[in-house]
């Protein structure tokens, strides 16, 4: 005989007042051993079994009551429509977003790997690379990659996707710990021989290294360092002097900041006249341990890019430096320079690109260092200790260095230089003639650099 909706009533009212009574049960036995100091025993006694038994038989019960209910059975089955509409949607929009992602990751994949492709193509026009116009959008793309990543002798700083700066290296013969977890919404980063600094997104500037730890230099340099830094504002752009001189000190570093108007800050040098500057660019001093040290030590110079394309340079110590002399000209010597677009201040010389490719440099040249008149096609430019990189427009570079010609020939697919000699490639290698960056071995997640973040979406 089938069973009808009142037998299921009653039994459902017979097992619930089971159940009831096996968590009465289950409740005074846990009590009990806790009442003799046996607190958490008695968790897995019969009572417990019978409440997991009624339980699910309860749930049987009331399902056999809604197909017995044609009220219920129709309930029922709207709810189980309704969870099985959940369920798809959930799957479609899981579906739809992994899609999105892919798309994505293959859109930034294929920028990645057409970027100099699409250069080809410029290049393959009639005008080719000589008109300016045609290398602007090329240099103004790849600038992007130059302030996400900098380089030193034996470390490099990175800002990643969320403008944090992950660090690889060291310095002070691995002593000194780039510290950097702490940096947040960063824009621009630069990494100087025992230093690092970088820009925040409303304009102040952070800082790690020697010239700020009174270990290093001495409390009274380190704190002054400390306190002028954290005084800055307004800072749109940052550079770097390492080895640097002032007066009888050796204080590794001159940190130096661009502002918003168009003016030069720094710790120790003078930079009245840097006005209407629209970049800037720091060289490297360099010193002689011996009794005639302050003769020959370089105090290091300080190159600003003005609005109008003119080049102004200044010793970053100018009451023992102005006027010293190296080779021929000396590296401050830009005055006549004109239609400039970028800058790169590198040991004792100074190196500029023209609008239409060109480069020009001053200052010394023992290595032949500012030889790049016969250059072409350049975007970028690097200069460093005894050497010139440039970067052309199909990605290949060309140097001064003789010893770096072979190695640097194999270079492709290049989007930034750094130090004179060192690249990054689009895929995120890094790649160098310099032993300590060698070492690194280091590939950067290029794809968080630019394409996953605005370098300026901050500001």
């Amino acid at each position: 005989m089938p069973r009808t909706k009142e037998d299921v009533l009653n039994e459902i009212e017979s097992t619930k007042w089971s159940l009831e009574h096996a968590r009465v049960s289950d409740t005074n036995i846990r009590n009990a051993y806790a009442a003799g100091g046996l607190a958490g025993w008695g968790s897995d006694n019969a009572a417990t079994t019978d409440i997991k038994r009624y339980g699910q038989k309860l749930m049987e019960l009331q399902d056999e009551l809604e197909d017995l209910d044609p009220v219920l059975k129709k309930a029922k089955e709207k709810r189980l429509a309704e969870e099985e509409r959940k369920s798809k949607e959930a799957e479609e929009r899981k579906s739809n977003e992994k899609r999105r992602e892919q798309e994505k990751n293959n859109a930034e994949k294929s920028s990645n790997e057409n970027r100099f492709e699409k250069m080809d193509v410029i290049a393959s026009s009639a005008s080719g690379y000589e008109a300016a116009g045609r290398l602007k959008p090329i240099r103004d793309h790849l600038e992007q990659y130059k302030k996400c990543v900098s380089v030193s002798e034996s470390f490099l700083l990175y800002i990643t996707k969320k403008g944090k700066v992950e660090s690889v290296g060291s310095y002070h013969n691995g002593k000194g710990q780039c510290k950097t977890s702490g940096w947040r919404r960063i824009v621009e980063v630069c990494a100087g021989e025992s230093d690092g600094i970088g820009l925040t997104a409303n304009g102040k500037v952070v800082f790690f290294g020697w010239c700020f730890e009174k270990w290093a230099v001495g409390r009274w340099i380190s704190s002054r360092y400390r306190k002028a830094v954290r005084s800055w504002k307004d800072i749109i752009s940052i550079s770097l002097v390492s080895n640097a001189y002032r007066g009888t000190n050796l204080v590794s570093c001159e940190p130096v900041g661009l502002k918003k108007d168009g003016t030069v800050v720094g710790v120790n040098g003078q930079y009245d006249k840097m006005k209407d500057i629209v970049a800037v660019s720091a060289g490297d001093g360099s010193y002689m341990y011996d009794e005639s040290w302050l003769k020959y030590a370089y105090a290091g110079h300080v190159a600003g890019l003005r609005k109008d394309g003119t080049v102004v340079a200044l010793w970053c110590d100018k009451k023992y430096y102005t006027g010293v002399t190296y080779g021929k000209y000396t590296c401050c010597s830009t005055e006549n320079w004109r239609d400039i677009v970028a800058v790169s201040a590198g040991h004792k010389t100074t190196v500029g690109l023209k609008a239409d490719g060109r480069v020009v440099a001053i200052g010394e040249n023992n290595d032949k260092q500012c030889d790049v008149e016969s250059w072409r096609n350049i975007v970028a430019v690097s200069a460093g200790y005894g050497r010139t990189l440039g970067l052309k427009a199909d990605g290949t570079v060309v140097t001064t260095y003789e010893k770096d010609k072979n190695e640097c020939s194999k270079w492709n697919n290049i989007i930034a230089i750094y130090n004179g000699c060192t690249g990054l490639k689009n895929d995120g290698t890094i790649v160098s003639t310099q032993n300590g960056i060698k070492k690194i071995g280091q590939r950067i997640p290029v794809n968080a650099l630019v394409s996953q973040i605005d370098i300026h979406k901050y500001r």
